[in-house]
């Protein structure tokens, strides 16, 4: 009967354990060429998070990296480093880290259109008392660049309209003179 009661209690903690597994992703967005765009490291069921050592690839011919900053989580201190195609982030944060929301926000410049995919290459997380690694799945995202907003305007859809006007004010005029 105690073997049963302690396995029972045994599968509730590692049931209770695995649903608040730490993950940490970041979203999907879009931009114009040669705009820039914030991209958020998001982490979700964080508990004593200590720090977080993370390694992003992206396409360095579609965007390239203007800045790395905190998020709203992050507490304590950032370090950024940029490669080619390449950035790698590390924080600390000796109060510890709770709760779902942003540890870094990685700033883009678009360069052309076209997407980047951003893959997580590695993540590593230390838990702030024990100094244990925490096990952490990763979410990859993308940046999809379209063409700018200036291109858009350039666009010939609004000479046609004019000139479509032009054109029948003009045969509105003809056919009154006849």
């Amino acid at each position: 009967m105690i073997k049963v009661v302690l396995s029972l209690l045994l599968l509730a903690f590692a049931v209770g354990t695995a649903s608040a597994e730490l993950s940490v992703k970041v979203p999907d967005v879009s931009c114009g060429v040669g705009e820039d765009v914030n991209v958020p490291v998001v982490v979700e069921n964080a508990q004593n998070l200590g720090s977080m050592d993370i390694v992003i690839s992206f396409d360095p011919e579609v965007v390239k990296v203007k800045s790395v900053g905190k998020g709203e989580l992050n507490k304590g201190i950032l370090t950024s480093n940029v490669g080619d195609g390449v950035v790698a982030i590390s924080f600390a944060d000796s109060k510890g880290i709770d709760g779902d929301g942003e540890v870094a926000v990685i700033s883009f410049e678009a360069l052309k259109q076209g997407t980047s995919e951003l893959k997580f290459e590695s993540v590593q997380a230390y838990d702030v008392e024990t100094h244990v690694d925490i096990k952490v799945t990763s979410q990859n995202g993308k940046i999809t660049v379209e063409e700018s907003s200036k291109e858009k305007e350039s666009s010939p859809g609004f000479e046609i309209v004019i000139g479509a006007v032009a054109l029948l004010g003009s045969l509105a005029l003809r056919r009154r003179l006849n």
